[in-house]
């Protein structure tokens, strides 16, 4: 019985470490932040200055989605440094259309001067997942709202 065993050792560990990956990756796939009101087709905020329905990975999530999508919007600006400015307000709104969010971005920079920009961005969101803010999008509208 011993060498019968010893036979299939080599077997068994190999399909309990496959298994196991695949649990893992099952796990960490779940772990992943969903997108809130991914299928929705109504108005709904989710993130403003009175109200927040959103966890802190994805508000750290949609803050780099917002983030990634006004460096697209701003890379043909010659003067657009994104290493002085640093996040600063967000406001987030599912709108009635589905997959799609409406982002109010705010950035300062405190050098050379103090300047605080404000863009109002509109995504529409390819994956119900929001990877940590690496989903693909779609820029629907972009326009800057305020300039202090």
């Amino acid at each position: 019985m011993v060498s019968k065993f010893k036979q299939y050792k080599w077997w068994l560990v190999c399909v309990g470490v496959v298994i196991g990956l695949i649990v893992g990756r099952v796990a960490m796939h779940r772990l992943q932040p969903t997108t809130p009101a991914y299928e929705a087709m109504k108005r709904t905020v989710l993130l403003s200055d009175r109200v927040d329905k959103l966890t802190d990975s994805e508000k750290t999530a949609f803050y780099t989605l917002a983030r990634r999508a006004a460096k697209v919007a701003t890379r043909d600006e010659p003067t657009a440094d994104w290493a002085r400015f640093k996040d600063t307000r967000l406001y987030v709104e599912k709108t009635s259309k589905q997959h799609e969010y409406l982002l109010n971005y705010t950035v300062e920079a405190q050098s050379p001067f103090r300047v605080q920009v404000t863009y109002q961005l509109k995504l529409t969101l390819s994956e119900p997942t929001l990877m940590a803010g690496k989903v693909p999008f779609k820029l629907r509208a972009f326009r800057l709202l305020q300039l202090d």
